[in-house]
């Protein structure tokens, strides 16, 4: 870690609290054990049992985990490294990377070949992974921890709409009053009009989205790593006993029950795809719409896209309006300066209806398949 007086234009790389994010989402694991249920038809002697093997075996070594970034360092949850954890100090920046192996994922006709890649810290690989929403996951992860890894991160520059102290230089934070106060100088600067009519504007709009800001609190709860790595695993067990449960209930005569067997695995594949949407969404929101924090606490953060302080802050604390650019930020997650927008400036609400049209998906087809298998009991009495 340098060490040293930190220059004024960089900002130290911390984390007032910690942050969890998604390290492996679980949609590896669950694509693994779908897999499996393809080859069901062909099984015949030992073939179950290496079927069993090699399903446990993949699916163990690519279940979902989440990883802690703290002011002291990192700590993986979940996965086949639960508990691994290592002090910045002790991270090269440069071993910290996404590598692409040869191991085919899938491949699928014309369609270019898709291998697995893997995430990669200080030499130990965490997380490998070929679904396409996991490798983005990884590749936004190496980046933060190479960022923290090296102590500091770019300062933050104010866009040239935004309005400087005249004493210091520093940019203003806007508010609705005639003057303001220099966050940094405690000089007194006079507020332009415009920027008092637009923190005005954004309040209001802020106090009519209070359902989006209960949703964004929602989304980035939850969604743990355990309760994917159980609903896959319980597909996984119950999608290989589907075929002779089934078959069993078929020669006893009782057709109503012989299909629920069937029914069960695609159950707990929509429900578990339904939590790995959330930890989808928990990234996206991270490192699409998340606010630059402050290299001071006591003062603003800053505008994900135009850079500028933020003050319009919704009554939650959730989520800042900027009153200069209008975008919604996310605030609570520090992802640092460097890697703001690297989502591609997501906004917040299309995140949120993103996340939503999926889980509605996932659990119609669940529900769907309840109703299906209550039906299937009714009939068979």
């Amino acid at each position: 870690m340098p060490t040293g007086t930190i220059p004024r234009h960089m900002k130290q790389m911390r984390f007032t609290s910690p942050l969890r994010l998604p390290l492996q989402t679980g949609g590896t694991a669950l694509s693994t054990v779908l897999f499996t249920f393809v080859l069901i038809p062909f099984y015949w002697g030992l073939w179950p049992i290496l079927v069993l093997y090699l399903m446990g075996r993949d699916a163990s070594r690519r279940r979902a985990s989440d990883i802690v970034l703290s002011s002291d360092g990192l700590e993986v949850r979940g996965g086949p490294h639960h508990g691994y954890a290592a002090k910045w100090s002790e991270i090269a920046p440069q071993s910290t990377y996404v590598k692409l192996t040869d191991e085919v994922f899938y491949k699928q006709g014309d369609d270019p070949t898709v291998f697995m890649q893997t995430f990669v810290v200080g030499d130990i690989e965490l997380a490998r992974g070929g679904d396409v929403e996991e490798v983005a996951s990884f590749r936004a992860l190496a980046s933060l921890v190479e960022q923290a890894a090296r102590g500091v991160a770019p300062g933050v520059s104010a866009p040239p709409n935004v309005g400087m102290c005249p004493s210091c230089g520093a940019a203003l934070v806007p508010v609705d009053d005639d003057t303001t106060r220099c966050a940094y100088c405690a000089a007194v600067v006079a507020v332009p009009p415009h920027v008092r009519e637009a923190v005005r504007a954004t309040a209001v709009a802020r106090r009519e989205g209070a359902r989006m800001t209960t949703q964004v609190r929602r989304t980035l709860t939850g969604g743990r790593a355990s309760t994917v790595n159980r609903l896959v695993l319980a597909c996984g067990l119950s999608g290989q006993a589907a075929v002779p449960l089934a078959i069993a209930a078929f020669v006893e005569h009782d057709a109503g029950l012989a299909f629920i067997p069937l029914v069960v695995p695609v159950i707990l594949a929509a429900m578990a795809r339904a939590v790995i949407s959330k930890r989808i969404a928990v990234r996206s929101l991270a490192f699409g719409c998340a606010a630059i924090a402050p290299a001071d606490p006591s003062h603003a953060p800053s505008c994900r896209r135009c850079r500028a302080p933020l003050a319009a802050v919704d009554e939650l604390g959730a989520l800042a309006t900027c009153a200069y650019c209008g975008a919604t930020n996310v605030l609570g997650i520090d992802v640092g300066n460097a890697l703001a927008g690297a989502e591609g400036f997501a906004e917040v609400d299309d995140v949120i209806a993103r996340h939503r049209r999926s889980v509605a998906k996932s659990w119609a087809i669940a529900i769907a398949g309840l109703a299906a298998c209550t039906a299937g009991v009714l009939l068979s009495r």
